[in-house]
């Protein structure tokens, strides 16, 4: 690492440490006021399964433990590019009407994105929920189940006359995408996972006996969309290591008193 990059570096966590101290201090000073000031942060999947937490149009997902052991700080979803949005909650889970929420304050709320629809992340989820059934859906059928779902979370109607939306083209896409995906998922034999690809030793024969479970399958469609999930996991797998083998990037980082990391 560059001189430059290692003193940004090590600024960009200095002030994390100091953002960190002042919000404990903080906190033992002012814990009555805090507690008549905390928001809920309702809880929410991500397209990998796991927990996020909600707040304003904004996701965020699990960074680290406070050092009071009673909170933890949540950095917000998105990556590239880094955002600095933070929020710190606490450990708990609350529940309410079969909702399930933390209760916290935005530490940083200077996002360099626009907020989501959250009725569009809980479209995607019942797509990839649905897409693992025994016998799927069409895509027309799963996309007039979704897009009914979706008006009703934004407070209207559904109707007999709805039709797609522009965004619902890339929805498609994705349920498309979650069927081929669980077909190879179900149909794999244990060895041909992207794990497996990973500690396989010899990668030409990896390749055989991936085609020779595609060529087993006798269903024409069946066989085609085996393939495309195939392919869709080893790029996820390889993009997943690419990104695990590059170092981290600071140089963002640095500009934002508000970074844990």
């Amino acid at each position: 690492m560059k001189p430059d990059e290692s003193r940004k570096a090590s600024t960009s966590k200095d002030n994390g440490s100091e953002f960190e101290e002042k919000f404990e201090k903080e906190q033992q000073q002012n814990a009555t006021e805090k507690c008549q000031n905390l928001v809920r942060f309702y809880a929410s999947t991500s397209e990998k399964g796991k927990d996020i937490l909600r707040h304003n149009g904004f996701e965020y997902a699990f960074d680290k433990r406070s050092k009071s052991k009673n909170e933890d700080f949540w950095r917000c979803l998105r990556r590239t590019p880094y955002c600095p949005g933070r929020i710190v909650v606490q450990k708990d889970w609350q529940e309410e009407e079969s909702a399930k929420y933390k209760l916290g304050v935005v530490l940083n709320e200077r996002h360099n994105h626009r907020p989501i629809d959250p009725s569009a992340r809980d479209t995607r989820n019942f797509l990839r929920l649905t897409a693992q059934n025994e016998n799927p859906p069409t895509t027309g059928e799963a996309m007039g189940m979704a897009l009914a779902l979706q008006k009703m979370a934004n407070g209207a109607e559904p109707t007999a006359e709805d039709v797609p939306t522009s965004s619902s083209a890339s929805m498609a896409r994705s349920y498309r995408n979650y069927v081929a995906k669980a077909l190879a998922s179900d149909f794999a034999p244990a060895g041909l996972s992207p794990a497996a690809h990973g500690a396989e030793d010899d990668a030409e024969l990896f390749g055989r006996r991936v085609a020779k479970f595609l060529r087993s399958l006798s269903n024409g469609r069946r066989r085609r969309r085996a393939c495309i999930g195939f392919e869709q996991m080893m790029m996820e797998y390889e993009a997943e290591e690419e990104e695990e083998q590059k170092p981290e990037n600071t140089s963002n980082k640095s500009n934002h008193p508000t970074n844990f990391d």
